[in-house]
């Protein structure tokens, strides 16, 4: 297996580049993901077209992000397009459309099956459900991806939420999944939070009582006008609480929330906050585990907007880690990932997996570990917001 990370200059260079890495290579299963700031929908979809007549074999696919991740950096205004070789490993793919069963997960089973790559579009209650339907038709195995975003940049400035494409069309609801397998082909994953949770299990709708008076100080408004509960009081709709929340520590208006953005208050919740040591603590976990991993021909990294907004030093810092690698990804409005067990849906997370048929281990730049003092003024200048 072998990849080849580039970013989009022009279809004169992207079809010369191609035409010279696909030398020798027209057999083998070939898995292309694209993630851009700089497209519009239409425009997405031309460039997936064109890179399917290029390499008609390939399994496309694409979302739409407020910045690409290359090469141990988060980078805006840029397309980032990751092309991935197998050499006797197999990608199936399946895009399930609005409204259709994703139960049929089932149909993409198979028992070699290793990896699962996921680009999601809709709401976040929605990709919860899809990852319970992971997890009950591909139990143990680790999936990576997440929840399209979108630039606020003028390239993306007429899209209200993120899609998800490939040479078929566009979608504002859906999700592309392909699913890598094969006797080789092996792979790992985790996620670094840096969440401490700091209080007992209560009830969901209790805790919404208690946290009302400290959203209403940072948004400004009234809790009860930004949000309308079903009759079970299960489920609160109205993005505007996160929004109006993250604009108000950040100076910067989301760009991923919609108007009918679902969230899903569990019915039991804990208080919990983010922390500059225990991001430092679990992003070294992560690391020993990575650099632990043999197979490491590819690295996937898809970070959360709200960990980029909130916490700029942090997410710099911990991607600058693997800055001599080839990882590639993208910022999401949620992550997949992996807790070791089963598949999760993440906000606020960085997830890493490492994945490949053959030995071989990245350059990886550790030294980033003596130097934690951007974390310490991420964190410093919350706690200043908050007091």
């Amino acid at each position: 297996m072998i990849t080849w990370n580039f970013q989009y200059i022009s279809k004169t260079r992207l079809a010369e580049t191609i035409g010279q890495l696909m030398q020798g290579r027209e057999n083998g299963d070939i898995l292309v993901r694209i993630h851009t700031a700089i497209h519009s929908s239409d425009e997405a979809v031309d460039l997936a077209r064109f890179i399917k007549h290029l390499i008609p074999h390939a399994v496309i696919m694409g979302s739409s992000t407020s910045a690409p991740i290359g090469w141990g950096h988060v980078i805006h205004n840029q397309c980032i397009i990751s092309i991935s070789s197998m050499s006797n490993g197999h990608v199936r793919e399946h895009l399930f459309h609005p409204g259709e069963d994703t139960k049929e997960l089932r149909s993409l089973s198979v028992d070699d099956a290793k990896l699962l790559v996921c680009l999601f579009a809709g709401s976040g209650t929605k990709a919860l459900r899809f990852t319970e339907d992971v997890n009950a038709y591909f139990p143990g195995i680790p999936v990576t991806g997440g929840i399209a975003d979108i630039s606020n940049s003028s390239y993306q400035k007429n899209i209200t939420s993120g899609f998800i494409f490939d040479e078929t069309g566009f979608f504002m609801e859906g999700v592309k999944v392909a699913v890598i397998g094969g006797d080789r082909f092996d792979c790992t994953g985790g996620f670094s939070s840096g969440i401490i949770t700091v209080d007992t299990e209560a009830r969901g709708d209790a805790l919404l009582k208690d946290i009302a008076p400290h959203v209403e100080s940072v948004s400004g408004k009234r809790l009860l006008d930004m949000m309308r509960f079903t009759d079970d009081k299960r489920r609160v709709f109205g993005s505007k609480i996160i929004e109006d929340a993250l604009s108000a520590v950040t100076g910067e208006a989301c760009s991923d929330q919609s108007p009918d953005r679902e969230f899903r208050i569990p019915s039991d919740t804990r208080m919990a906050f983010m922390c500059d040591t225990e991001i430092i603590a679990e992003s070294r976990k992560l690391f020993r585990h990575i650099e632990d991993f043999t197979r490491t021909e590819l690295l996937f990294g898809y970070s959360c907007a709200s960990r980029v907004k909130m916490f700029r030093g942090c997410s710099a810092w911990e991607l600058s880690v693997y800055e001599s690698s080839n990882i590639s990804g993208c910022v999401t409005a949620g992550v997949f990932s992996f807790d070791g067990e089963k598949a999760v849906l993440t906000d606020g997370a960085f997830a890493l997996t490492a994945a490949g048929e053959d030995i071989r281990r990245q350059k990886y730049n550790p030294n980033v570990f003596s130097h934690t003092e951007e974390l310490s003024s991420d964190n410093r200048s919350l706690l200043s917001y908050l007091m």
